[in-house]
């Protein structure tokens, strides 16, 4: 395993593209990522966090191009204020996903969780590499880390990188399932319900 600095992404970058799994920040909590198009890759994080492999893991994306790269989205009105107000940002949004999303991916279900981090570290591997897993880098169970030194403390050599640093956001993404006709919250999280709510009223 290597600590290494957000100056040095590219090392990072060329990990995360030949299969390997790493942690990184984001805008809210320190994140265990691969390619999501890496079936073999997926499968590790779900065994470096001890996460059941029912429960499907959240994906970044750093804009609504790439967002169609895994997801089937209906760009309903509702769907359209939600991506204006609060992309990029802490919300993730559940949708259909796509077919070439690897089974594993998504707990062998047929949705998908994605959201756009405010985060230039996040982003800038997703630019290189493409969409990428974002679960917390945890054991399943244990607290978030908010910091690369809590990351190595609970994951040690079982990653390849830990970008170094620390996250201020502390709370994880409000979670929204658009599957239905009208969407439903599913996690309250960082951004208050209030806001969602009206959002999807206006």
């Amino acid at each position: 395993m290597q600590v290494i600095t957000p100056n040095n992404i590219n090392y990072a970058v060329a990990i995360l593209k030949n299969g390997g799994v790493g942690a990184y920040p984001t805008d809210t909590v320190f994140g265990l990522g691969a390619s999501v198009f890496n079936e073999k890759a997926a499968t590790r994080v779900y065994d470096i966090k001890g996460r059941p492999d029912d429960k499907g893991l959240p994906v970044l994306v750093d804009s609504v191009d790439t967002l169609e790269q895994v997801a089937d989205v209906y760009y309903t009105p509702q769907i359209l204020r939600l991506i204006e107000r609060f992309w990029p940002g802490k919300l993730t949004m559940i949708f259909r996903k796509k077919a070439n999303v690897p089974s594993v991916v998504c707990g062998g279900g047929q949705t998908i969780a994605v959201r756009i981090p405010n985060c230039h570290i996040a982003l800038s591997l997703i630019k290189v590499v493409g969409p990428i897993i974002g679960t917390s880098a945890n054991i399943s169970g244990q607290g978030n880390s908010f910091s690369s030194a809590e990351v190595e403390r609970q994951l040690g050599d079982l990653v390849d990188f830990i970008i170094e640093g620390n996250v201020t956001g502390g709370v994880p993404s409000t979670v929204i399932n658009t599957c239905s006709d009208k969407p439903q919250i599913v996690r309250a999280g960082a951004i208050p319900l209030e806001e969602i709510e009206k959002a999807l009223k206006d």
